[in-house]
């Protein structure tokens, strides 16, 4: 609410925003002395191809299926290469035709019985490394989940959520494809290379040198087309995560969208980005069937050559036709596998893109986990304390969010912080739910430093209920339940009868099983806000944190919360946020709050008759409404 040309009320109200909450990047903290739960190490230059040593590595736990793998594999190849050496040996025997004739089914049977067990050979390394990379995928994807979930605060209020969403779905599916497929293929047309070279050195080492002579400029174009192809990836994932990112926020509030007719807009928008995705696709795929088809046409110009210099060795005898043969046949399976091999490393190298974006992610700071035991779970917290509290966001160091704060609270008390947007009250919030760590002072629960205790017994003592409560896609039931799983029904129907909205669950056709909806969608504001009242209650919290929690509620609703929160104040801490003064009239202490200081502290009564900031904002709402 904006104060504006109301003399000396929006003189103070209206000054500078001291609480900022605009986006902040992660920023380590070199004070806190908890164990982090992960490696910190930023990712650096080196964080290119090699993250896909990080991928394999992950499927270390699966080696037993992966050793299966590439003994299928290792069959599939040999059957190849030996077909070549059965050409030769049949070309340069005597009578060879007569013996086909003479043995017809026997020699048929032979080689049809070899390429069923090639193809069961190929079957079996297809599904073996199709497992083990399904199964990585899911490890990374947990792995990934699970990271995003310990990372503090700040981590997000510099990232978009949609680019995150596409790093877990589109990146981890391109490094599926790495140890599912690429990997195979890289090791078979290694293999079939390295051996296939040696054969044909041991047939003619004089033509086998003239290939050998190509692999140094195949290495090199390998790694100048390879880096690009790399950027081009990463390049396309990012541009990839900002469209989901768009269309995840423009579905999200569909409802602002069509009230400000802001479809055309947003589908403009969307469409320019995955153009942008379109148009780095389209590069990308030419660089890469240049890379393949430019090795390809290489190793084929390397064998025509190869072929009329072995005609000649053949008319002068130093060769035999079957020699030859073998040796084109192995010069033309090196030549197909190292275009596969080229086409494959290309692949690898737009998926070391994703790789260095899913690594990244992973590598950034998460939460700090303390090491300390936790207290006894049935121990209820009597006191709470600010203490000289001083914070600043990262993003504006220069300047205090909250200034010097000191208060206090015990079990049975209701506490009010009021005061204009910017002036700290979110801050004290966030403080005290550790979703950022002090700089300056210290806040106790029962005289002991909560830094000194897990964040998780910390944040399990504590019931929010936010201005904008945030529902589930799932039943009533359910989102009532999140975080207090082992409640019986009984105290799910008393803690809303409480709220005033057990009889709107019971007059729904599926009572408590109702689906709400994406963000509890299908329910009222006011509805959202019971729903969520009731699920802090149901936590049985030792402090009770209300962020304007009946800011959508009517009159009536309005009443009837404020008399099931006051029962609640002799089981709790009860801190309530708020700019609508009437809700905190019967607060014990409401502090004022001012650029970030306390200027004013007391009940509603011995501040009306300070005569001085809170007894104007009265007068001010008053004459308001």
């Amino acid at each position: 609410m904006k104060y504006c040309d109301v003399s000396k009320i929006s003189r103070l109200f209206l000054s500078e925003n001291r609480e900022d909450k605009t986006a902040i990047p992660l920023k380590a903290s070199n004070t806190n002395t908890d164990v982090p739960t992960s490696a910190t190490t930023a990712p650096g230059s080196k964080a290119k191809f090699i993250r896909l040593v990080d991928v394999v590595k992950l499927a270390y736990p699966y080696k037993g299926t992966l050793c299966l793998a590439m003994v299928a594999l290792l069959l599939a190849g040999g059957v190849n290469l030996a077909i070549p050496e059965v050409i030769r040996r049949f070309l340069n025997s005597e009578n060879s035709l007569s013996r086909v004739n003479d043995q017809p089914i026997l020699i048929g049977s032979a080689l049809i019985s070899i390429f069923l067990l090639q193809a069961i050979a190929f079957y079996l390394r297809t599904y073996w490394f199709g497992k083990v990379g399904h199964s990585v995928v899911f490890d990374l994807r947990k792995r990934l989940y699970s990271s995003l979930l310990r990372k503090p605060l700040q981590f997000f209020d510099g990232e978009r959520t949609g680019d995150l969403i596409s790093r877990i779905n589109a990146d981890t599916l391109m490094l599926q494809d790495v140890v599912s497929i690429r990997l195979s293929v890289l090791i078979r047309y290694f293999l079939q290379v390295i051996i296939g070279i040696v054969l044909m050195a041991l047939l003619s080492p004089r033509l086998t040198i003239l290939i050998a002579l190509v692999l140094p400029i195949v290495v090199a174009a390998s790694r100048i087309l390879g880096k690009r192809l790399r950027a081009l990836s990463k390049e396309q994932q990012a541009r990839l995560g900002e469209a989901t990112t768009s269309a995840d926020e423009s579905i999200g509030g569909i409802r602002t969208v069509k009230a400000f007719t802001g479809e055309k807009f947003e589908l403009d928008r969307f469409v320019r980005q995955i153009r942008a995705v379109r148009e780095l696709g389209f590069a990308r795929s030419q660089f890469a069937a240049f890379f393949a088809s430019s090795i390809n046409f290489l190793m084929n110009g390397v064998l025509v050559f190869i072929l009329l210099l072995g005609i000649q060795s053949v008319t002068s005898g130093t060769l035999s036709s079957g020699d030859l043969t073998a040796f084109l046949l192995y010069g033309a399976i090196v030549a197909i596998s190292f275009a596969f091999l080229a086409g494959s490393l290309g692949e690898l190298y737009q998926a070391s893109g994703a790789a260095e974006r899913i690594f990244e992610t992973l590598a950034a700071e998460e939460e700090r986990v303390n090491t300390a035991e936790p207290i006894d779970s049935q121990s209820v917290v009597n006191s709470l304390r600010f203490q000289h509290v001083s914070f600043s966001y990262p993003t504006r160091e220069d300047v205090r969010a909250v200034d010097d704060i000191s208060f206090s609270a015990h079990k049975g008390e209701f506490i009010a912080f009021v005061g204009p947007s910017g002036a700290g009250k979110s801050t004290i919030m966030n403080l005290l739910l550790r979703f950022y760590e002090l700089q300056e002072g210290e806040i106790l629960y029962d005289d002991v430093d909560i830094a000194s205790r897990p964040i998780h017994e910390t944040r399990s003592r504590i019931g929010l209920v936010p201005q904008e409560p945030l529902l589930f896609a799932d039943t009533i039931e359910a989102n009532l339940k999140y975080g207090a799983e082992n409640v019986s029904r009984e105290e799910l129907e008393s803690v809303c009868k409480q709220v005033a909205i057990l009889d709107f669950i019971r007059s729904l056709p599926d009572g408590f099983q109702t689906y709400v909806g994406e963000r509890g969608v299908q329910l009222s504001g006011g509805q959202r806000q019971r729903l969520a009242i009731a699920r802090a209650l149901l936590r049985k919290p030792d402090i009770l944190l209300l962020d304007e929690a009946t800011s959508a509620l009517d009159s009536e609703s309005e009443a009837a919360i404020k008399s099931s929160i006051s029962s609640m104040k002799n089981e709790c801490i009860l801190i309530a946020i708020a700019h609508r003064l009437s809700t905190v009239q019967k607060a014990d202490r409401i502090y004022v709050l001012h650029h970030g200081k306390i200027i004013e502290e007391g009940s509603h009564h011995e501040l009306l008759g300070l005569n001085g900031v809170y007894q104007e904002l009265v007068s001010y709402q008053a004459l308001m409404t």
